[in-house]
Parts: structure tokens; sequence; C-alpha cells
């Protein structure tokens, strides 16, 4: 009887038979030691009788020590994966979720938890926290991109000023996103982006006016250029030099990037298109006078 008790205990000379400590279990009797609950799994009672005291750590976390004693062992697959095991043993067990998605909350379960990146993001590499910002000139409408190429350029007469960040990341906390606009499918020339990632080419704002742009995707206001003296724009979102209108009879502009042609003054009169000076308004002769600005031609007064 000593022996076989000596035997039970996996050490000679043993008088009684010791209790399986947490995390371990013996369902059979004369054994010399106890059973480690498997990877993924945990127990947290003593002198355990069965396999089934091991509870798993659960869809969304992984288990990767033989014998653990607390769900304390048992850890968090990270943003950007998800977890669909009860009983993962090792952090590859935790999937990515798939290009054009993320996760920004760890211990996530399945693929349906990984959200579709937003307009104005793309996201062109697996198991990641957070979608990139589409590029500066760049903006979006549609959601789960890919890849920054199919982020669009802003069209003719449109540049970016500043970086725009549409993402707060707190640690493991759900990113707050600015409210996504009225997208539409047709752009518009003549505008440019003070952001980074944009959701609506509506958001591209137009270059001022007296300028104009024909460049497309543009990251700096130095694209928009201005009309040359003796010529004005009125209208904002120009897309070409040939909207840069000649000043009238009787008018001038000597300012580049004009919205307007100003009047030839009194007692002068100005029979050229285009003028650029003031001083190619022309004197009215002598003998002769005007108190009217703007005049065309000499028979005026």
């Amino acid at each position: 009887m000593l022996e076989i008790l000596r035997h039970l205990q996996g050490q000679l000379g043993q008088t009684e038979c010791k209790k399986c400590g947490r995390g371990r279990y013996t369902d059979e009797v004369g054994k010399s030691n106890c059973r480690a609950c498997d990877l993924g799994k945990y127990s947290g009672e003593f002198q355990a009788t069965s396999i089934s005291v091991c509870k798993s750590c659960g869809k969304g976390r992984y288990g990767p020590t033989l014998g653990a004693k607390s769900s304390v062992s048992c850890i968090s697959c990270i943003p950007g994966r998800y977890g669909p095991q009860e009983d993962a043993g090792s952090d590859s067990d935790c999937l990515p979720c798939a290009i054009g998605r993320y996760l920004d909350t760890p211990s996530g379960a399945d693929s349906a938890q990984c959200k579709a990146c937003e307009a104005g993001l793309y996201n062109n590499v697996e198991g990641q926290p957070m979608c990139k910002l589409c590029g500066l000139g760049k903006w979006s409408s549609s959601l789960m991109l890919t890849n920054a190429s199919q982020c669009i350029s802003c069209p003719a007469g449109a540049f970016v000023l500043d970086p725009w960040y549409i993402w707060v990341i707190d640690r493991w906390r759900t990113p707050r996103q600015y409210p996504n606009l009225r997208s539409h499918s047709l752009p518009r020339a003549g505008t440019y982006s003070a952001s980074v990632g944009l959701q609506s080419i509506h958001q591209c704002i137009k270059c001022g006016p007296g300028r104009y742009s024909t460049a497309v995707g543009a990251e700096t206001n130095s694209t928009c250029i201005a009309c040359v003296s003796g010529r004005y724009s009125p209208l904002p979102g120009s897309t070409g030099v040939k909207t840069c209108v000649r000043c009238e009879l009787g008018t001038y502009v000597g300012e580049e990037g004009s919205t307007s042609c100003k009047q030839c003054p009194p007692g002068r009169f100005g029979d050229d298109r285009e003028m650029s000076s003031r001083a190619q308004c022309k004197h009215c002769a002598p003998g002769t006078y005007s108190g009217a600005s703007g005049l065309q031609q000499a028979s005026q007064w």
C-alpha cells in the first residue's frame, strides 16, 4: 500500500496525495502528476477532477500559457485583428482585418467587427487599427478604398493649404469622425481644398476672383495664377487664362489679380482696350474738358 501511495505522488517516500493546483486537473486515479489546462484555457480551481474546469479564454483573446491559473493570462487580440476561436493559444490565431477595413478596439471576435474605411480614407495594409488619409490635393466619397491611387485629384483650380486630420485617436477608443458631407459624382473645375482626406469634391474651395489655375491635384495656392494687369476676372474658380477679361475702353487696371477695372478719371479718356496704367488714359485736348469718368473717346466730351 505504501508503495502505491509513493507512485501516486511521483516521489518516493510520500505518505499522502497532494491536491492538483490551479490550472491543473486529473481525471484518473493512480496518477503521479496533474495535467495542465491546454493553451487558450485557464482554471482557478484546486483539486480539479475533470478537464471541464479549464475555461476557454473566449473569442478575441488567446492564452499562450499551459496550465494558466486565471483569465488574466488571456491576452486580447490587438486592434486591427480579431480572434474567431474560443480557445486560441497564440497571437497568430488573431486574424488581420482585410485591406480597406480597420478595427480600432482590441478583442475583436469576428471579421464583422472590422469596419469599412470612411470617405476620404483608405487602407492598403491588412490588420490596421485605423485608415490613412487621402493625400494633399486628393479626395474621395467612396467607402473601403484599398489604395491611395483610388483617391481622386481635385480638379483644375485646386490646391491644398494645410493638413486637416479627421481622426482623433485615443488609446483603444473609437475615432471621432468628421461628419460625412453629401457627395457628388461630377467634379467642378476651379476649386481647391485646405484639407487632406476630403470626403466630397465640394470641399475643394475655388481659386479666388482675379486668379485661375490649370493644375489638377495641386498642393499649394501658388498654382492659382493672377490675371495680368490690363485684365480682370470677377468670378472664383477660373480654370484658364481665357477667363481673364480685357479691360474695356475707358477703363484700366494696373494690379495683377484684379477683379474689376478702374475708369479713366475726369478730364481723360481711354480709346484702347487692356490698358494697364492710368497714364495710358489720354488727356482731353486743350480747350476741352470732361467732368465724367470712363470716357472712351475724345468725341464724348
